[in-house]
């Protein structure tokens, strides 16, 4: 696996955790508000329409009793009626539980009775009327006014199964994001650790094997055995490595050939000699390391510029020393040949 495809899959996957349980949290606490909205103003306009259905019939009583003390209070009466029987329409065309529309049908027909009962004992002689209304129509009116209070009961409950409702979706949903988020630190441990093992120290790797190369030590080498940009630039500089060394001992073994050329040619002079590099070190010599070091002393005494190309003549410890430039035609000097013979 290439190594940004593997950074890529690691951190991509903890962006999509907590992306999802974002998502999934502003989704489910949206659903849920609307949901809990929804309800309420539902379940709310029918408890309205219940406490207004009481207040008219609060308001039909009064009415009821103050014609029978010989009050105009028909009008009132008649107010009270519309009131109310708007009020159970408005609850009828708002039916959002199942038993509601038993209810509502229950006070229409309880309305229906005790409106009955009561125009018959308000019509009735101004002797019974009294009597009759606590014995007829009161236990009516009782009835009617307890199926009023049991819509809004239900509605009630409604709302309060709606509330734990939401409190349930709440904390399921708040669990689940919490474990999304419990999930993506958990496997950050992992990936970071992936992250430490196949990026982070192998990159401490190339630094330890750069700065060992760099003090010398050409023997080192990266671990190439991965097949992502890592281990191909492993396998690169691996290549360089082995290809230098090669270049190296090669080179090693000409200049060892080279140094023994030189020998078995200065050997074959006729007189002792000291071969030296233009900068004046001393190449080799078939002279003892003492006299070999007095000639090259004496030649940068005489010779300040080492690349002129002009024989000269040296005298050192009563011996006669030729120095000979050895310069190929058309190329820079390449050394100085010191021939040692008895001073004259």
């Amino acid at each position: 696996m290439r190594l940004s495809t593997r950074i890529l899959f690691g951190y991509g996957y903890l962006a999509t955790l907590l992306l999802v349980g974002a998502a999934g949290a502003a989704v489910g606490f949206n659903q849920l508000g609307g949901t809990i909205g929804r309800v309420l103003g539902e379940n709310l306009r029918s408890v309205q329409a219940g406490i207004e259905m009481l207040e008219n019939l609060e308001r039909q009583e009064r009415a009821v009793l103050a014609l029978f003390l010989d009050r105009d209070a028909r009008p009132a009466l008649g107010a009270a009626d519309e009131a109310f029987l708007a009020a159970l329409d408005a609850a009828g065309s708002n039916l959002t539980i199942e038993s509601e529309g038993d209810v509502i049908a229950r006070i229409e027909e309880r309305f229906a009775a005790y409106r009955t009962v009561r125009d018959e004992i308000v019509a009735a002689p101004a002797a019974e009327r009294l009597r009759d209304y606590d014995a007829r129509a009161l236990p009516r009116f009782a009835e009617l006014k307890q199926s009023v209070r049991e819509l809004i009961d239900v509605n009630h409950e409604a709302m309060e199964r709606a509330d734990a409702e939401a409190r349930q979706a709440a904390t399921a949903n708040a669990a689940l994001h919490a474990l999304l988020v419990a999930l993506a630190l958990l496997s950050l441990a992992p990936l970071s650790a992936s992250m430490r093992r196949h990026v982070l120290a192998r990159l401490e790797e190339v630094g330890e094997v750069s700065e060992a190369i760099s003090a010398g030590d050409l023997g080192r080498r990266l671990d190439d055995r991965h097949v992502d940009e890592l281990g191909l630039a492993g396998r690169q500089l691996n290549r360089v490595l082995d290809r230098y060394q090669m270049l190296e001992a090669e080179l090693a073994g000409r200049r060892a050939h080279e140094r023994g050329l030189v020998r078995c040619l200065l050997k074959l002079l006729p007189e002792p000699a000291v071969l030296f590099s233009p900068s004046g070190e001393i190449l080799d010599s078939t002279l003892d390391p003492a006299m070999s070091e007095a000639v090259r002393r004496a030649a940068e005494e005489q010779v300040q510029d080492m690349d002129e190309s002009v024989e000269t003549v040296l005298t050192v410890d009563h011996r006669r020393v030729r120095l000979l430039p050895l310069k190929p035609e058309g190329r820079p000097q390449l050394a100085w040949l010191a021939l040692v013979s008895k001073a004259e």
